[in-house]
């Protein structure tokens, strides 16, 4: 039995469509599909690229036009540097901040809370006790460090 040529191995794993490929197979954490090409695994859009495009030169990222995790069309992917690909995401506002971050310990609510008590005098020590934080992540947010969009 001869193996399935990688091209066609890719595409039975997609579903195809005028807009958006999206992605049928497993998924990172973040909703981006994985694939095992050449026995690497990889971003299914970056093995997309590979297939449909293109050699992905070495330190360069593939975008997403569609800003579609899963999608694999390669009519929506172009390449990237790192900075390209940190602009893009903030100038989509797809950055994780605030309450979405993963490592954020505090909701909006108490960030305005804690602002509003650092005013009347309560100090950042009793702040950082109060809500369970070290007190630099206090003097950060009082001095609007972080939390900026807030």
């Amino acid at each position: 039995m001869r193996p399935i040529p990688t091209r066609e191995r890719f595409k039975s794993r997609i579903k195809i469509t005028a807009g958006c490929w999206a992605w049928q197979d497993s998924i990172d954490s973040i909703g981006y599909g994985m694939f095992n090409m050449h026995g690497v695994t990889s971003n299914a859009h970056r093995a997309a690229y590979e297939l449909f495009i293109g050699e992905i030169p070495k330190g360069m990222c593939v975008l997403h036009r569609c800003d579609n995790p899963p999608c694999c069309n390669p009519k929506h992917l172009f390449l990237g540097t790192n900075q390209e690909n940190t602009a893009d995401r903030h100038k989509k506002g797809r950055e994780a901040r605030g309450e979405s971050h993963g490592m954020s310990k505090l909701k909006e609510g108490e960030i305005l809370t804690i602002r509003e008590l650092y005013k009347q005098g309560c100090s950042q020590s009793e702040l950082a006790r109060r809500y369970d934080v070290k007190q630099p992540a206090i003097w950060r947010i009082v001095r609007n460090k972080t939390w900026r969009h807030i």
